[in-house]
């Protein structure tokens, strides 16, 4: 449990109510459940101790020692040293020793589905804390700022955390980007061109052209173009080979195969699945198979589009873009002339109960159209 002079924020937010389970954090249930519904009763019976909770765990009764590298550390009851990626952490609550009573209340309005508050609170622990905990509140500010939808203090936060982690920020790239210009997109985008001017390394820049490509690309800025076959084709290995970054390369990919550049994108999706994270993988093979598809001219080529989409559901059967795995090649079937096949994959993609509406309504229109009777 943690310390009692966390009190002073309990009452604060208790007049609030106190944090209820919300829609803000994954799996359905408030990274706070474990709290009572008196926040002051709780912290009054509080004893001096931090608390984390990750996806999977809930560590009670530790003392954090250091922020660095992306990872938390912590000494556990029995002395025993752990550390977890702050990518994990859902929420953490800290003994007030150290200005960190902003720390606190910010991650107290992040568990009530609140981000636009803790953004401020996370401000203000910038300016109140010292050392790692800084480092810390930085992140936390860049995951709320994301989440609350503000584009210019994400970027500006994100750019702080490329300085000082730049695989840390290559996994947090910011992603709310609002699909047309406001006052907030363009201080992010020039603050993102005042950091190019001034950024040497060669990791930095690239994380940056990519943020930007992204931002322009989500307005429908012709620049997007522009720099559209840099970042396509801009190689991305070790510590900022992430899923957030490959994302956006594999969002230029697909533009380059809209603009009908098939070579650059087959090169470039092939050389991607070299290095690209898992989670990465299933993006990429759908794009392949679309590109096969739309440019095969004989049945090898039409069974080469038909193995891509195939690997998805092969190799990742849990993933929600499994079921379009099964689409695409049930697509290279009909288009073959085997329908059998075709109706088969179409009837296991509609069973995946993670398809996603639009790929169910195409498979049920496709399952419609071959399995009709003339007459019926």
């Amino acid at each position: 449990m943690i310390s009692k002079k966390l009190s002073a924020i309990s009452f604060q937010l208790s007049a609030r109510g106190a944090p209820r389970p919300a829609a803000f954090w994954p799996f359905g249930f408030s990274a706070f459940a474990w709290l009572p519904g008196c926040l002051v009763v709780f912290c009054l019976s509080a004893a001096r101790a931090d608390e984390i909770t990750t996806r999977t765990e809930h560590y009670r009764k530790i003392k954090i020692v250091n922020y660095a590298d992306g990872r938390i550390r912590f000494r556990q009851p029995a002395g025993d040293l752990v550390e977890v990626s702050i990518l994990e952490v859902r929420a953490l609550l800290v003994d007030t020793v150290g200005n960190v009573s902003d720390l606190n209340q910010a991650e107290l309005y992040v568990d009530k589905g609140e981000p636009s508050q803790a953004v401020l609170r996370y401000e203000r622990a910038l300016r109140s804390t010292q050392e790692f905990w800084q480092d810390l509140a930085r992140v936390r500010l860049l995951q709320a700022c994301d989440r609350a939808g503000y584009l210019d203090k994400a970027v500006a936060a994100w750019l702080a955390v490329l300085r000082r982690e730049p695989a840390l920020a290559a996994e947090l790239l910011p992603s709310a980007i609002p699909p047309t210009r406001t006052p907030a997109i363009n201080r992010a985008l020039s603050d993102l061109e005042v950091a190019l001017a001034k950024t040497t390394d060669e990791t930095g820049r690239r994380l940056i052209e990519f943020l930007r490509f992204s931002i322009h690309r989500r307005l429908g800025d012709a620049l997007a173009d522009e720099w559209v076959e840099q970042v396509a084709l801009a190689p991305l290995t070790g510590p900022i080979a992430t899923g957030a970054a490959y994302a956006i390369k594999t969002e230029a990919l697909r533009r380059l195969f809209q603009m009908q550049r098939i070579r650059q994108v087959l090169t470039g999706v092939d050389a991607a699945l070299e290095d690209c994270p898992e989670v990465s993988m299933p993006d990429l093979l759908l794009l392949k198979g679309e590109v096969l598809f739309a440019t095969a001219r004989e049945r090898a080529d039409y069974l080469r589009s038909g193995w891509a989409f195939l690997r998805v559901p092969i190799h990742f059967p849990k993933d929600p873009r499994a079921a379009r795995g099964l689409l695409g090649a049930a697509r290279v079937h009909e288009k073959i002339g085997a329908p059998e096949p075709a109706v088969k994959l179409l009837r296991e993609c509609l069973a995946l109960e993670s398809a996603d509406v639009e790929t169910r309504k195409a498979a049920t229109e496709a399952l419609r159209r071959l399995t009709e009777r003339p007459g019926s």
